[in-house]
């Protein structure tokens, strides 16, 4: 396993670009329980630089989002029974995915039935890179086989449990050699693995391994991987390929969490503060020695 080290991996923005030369994402996310989920990610992704930004989701989530974001723009979908985002929605979804450049599917979506439909259903139609999260990993381990349908390149963002559930392990053989099984998955599934923890693994289908060891509690808190997931997926659809975007949206996220503990210090740092200093991290990035 290698230090996680991003030099010369951000690339200089074009100073003649417009947005649709900066990616557009798309996010599938949020139902009536979990409606905070989709702000963070939409928030962290147009902090990291996409373009455009399009959040599919139901109603409620969608007025939710609106109120604090002026930037995205929306998909409304219809609410299955449970407040999840109806299965019916998916053709929209595809529809609206051939514009895109890249696809976050999972923050709270829930493992209502409906919802493990939808994300089925863009794990085999979406032909753009996708980043699976939260909901989206718990589907895929109820059919792990669903990943082979996906031809264009996936990011995993599971912590530890999610990771059990993918692996059919237990919790406790995860954390015992997190890279192992970070490495094996990928290998075995054709795609990059995030594996979230104090100590965060980064594998690729190739049989990499990149770790970013910087513990902070300040982070140990609910929506701070929707943030995570939103970085990457705005990275992947700006171009960058998976591993890429993976190991600069994981650098990013760690150093912007240091920042705040600087600051804030671990106990009152919020998953929402993160994206606020992604500009300062972006900065200490942009300097000629790493264009």
């Amino acid at each position: 396993m290698s230090e996680l080290s991003v030099t010369s991996l951000l690339r200089k923005r074009r100073s003649d670009g417009n947005k649709y030369d900066f990616g557009y994402l798309l996010c599938v996310c949020g139902s009536s329980l979990y409606r905070g989920a989709s702000a963070l990610a939409v928030k962290s992704a147009l902090r990291s630089g996409v373009g455009l930004c399009c959040l599919a989701s139901i109603e409620k989530v969608v007025s939710s989002v609106a109120a604090k974001l002026d930037e995205c723009t929306f998909l409304p979908l219809r609410e299955s029974p449970n407040g999840a985002i109806s299965s019916d929605g998916l053709q929209a979804i595809l529809e609206k995915s051939h514009r895109a450049t890249a696809v976050l599917a999972g923050p709270g979506l829930t493992l209502d039935d409906e919802a493990v439909k939808l994300v089925y259903g863009i794990i085999e139609g979406a032909d753009v890179p996708l980043v699976l999260d939260a909901d989206a990993l718990n589907a895929v381990s109820i059919d792990r086989s669903v990943l082979s349908k996906h031809k264009k390149g996936a990011v995993l963002t599971p912590h530890f449990g999610e990771m059990a559930r993918l692996c059919k392990a237990s919790v406790a053989q995860i954390a015992e050699s997190p890279g192992k099984y970070a490495s094996e998955f990928a290998s075995k599934h054709d795609c990059v693995v995030v594996l979230k923890s104090h100590t965060t693994c980064i594998a690729s289908p190739e049989g990499e391994v990149f770790t970013c060891g910087r513990p902070n509690s300040g982070l140990a808190k609910g929506g701070s991987g929707d943030v995570l997931s939103g970085l990457i997926a705005s990275l992947l659809a700006q171009g960058y390929p998976p591993l890429d975007a993976a190991r600069l949206g994981v650098y990013i996220h760690s150093e912007a969490g240091g920042m705040l503990c600087e600051s804030l210090g671990e106990r009152a740092l919020l998953p929402s503060d993160l994206p606020d200093v992604f500009p300062e991290v972006f900065r200490s990035l942009e300097t000629p020695a790493r264009l």
